[in-house]
């Protein structure tokens, strides 16, 4: 049973922490580069994946004692996406270039706080474990292709229902620190 709570729990952090990123994807390829914003997408979350996997890796070569407290790393920044939502009043998209690269170089930049929710993570869980934060992670990159996809082709997708599930972003943060922080079933020891 905790093995499905931690990839669902991968799974919807994933997929919360990367509203900005589907909403950038759906306006890309709702401009007609659906095949150009997929690839862009698909390399940043594989970028994503792997250094966070490395950093994870890392990580967990520190004291067992002290990688538990990598869950300070997401709550620190969820607060601080909190007090930035609460200073700003409105919230622009980054522009791309006509290249794959340029676009994938803009999802990787709004994955930052996905990259270091998932390399605590990997850090956090025993080795044995890991594959399960994987497919937790590789399962949410699949929602959001397909949820990308289907907005994209739907000229209904309500922006606003988008901003407010973007909203959730710092809370999700929060709360996956603090799962970190907990000594639960997945962690290293």
């Amino acid at each position: 049973m905790a093995e499905l709570a931690l990839s669902g729990s991968v799974t919807l952090a994933y997929v919360l922490t990367n509203i900005d990123g589907l909403m950038v994807f759906v306006a890309l390829s709702a401009s007609g580069k659906w095949k150009q914003t997929s690839l862009s997408f698909l390399i940043a979350q594989a970028t994503v994946i792997v250094a966070a996997f490395a950093t994870g890796a890392f990580a967990s070569g520190l004291p067992v004692h002290l990688v538990g407290w990598l869950g300070l790393a997401p709550i620190v920044l969820g607060l601080y996406q909190l007090r930035r939502e609460f200073s700003e009043t409105s919230g622009s998209s980054p522009g791309t270039n006509e290249n794959p690269l340029g676009a994938a170089v803009v999802f990787v930049a709004l994955s930052t706080d996905t990259l270091v929710l998932l390399a605590a993570f990997f850090a956090d869980s025993r080795e044995t474990f890991d594959h399960l934060v994987l497919i937790g992670a590789l399962l949410a990159v699949c929602i959001l292709l397909a949820s990308g996809s289907l907005l994209s082709r739907s000229l209904g997708f309500s922006e606003e229902a988008m901003r407010k599930l973007q909203r959730l972003t710092p809370f999700v943060m929060i709360a996956a620190g603090v799962y970190i922080l907990m000594d639960t079933g997945t962690d290293a020891l």
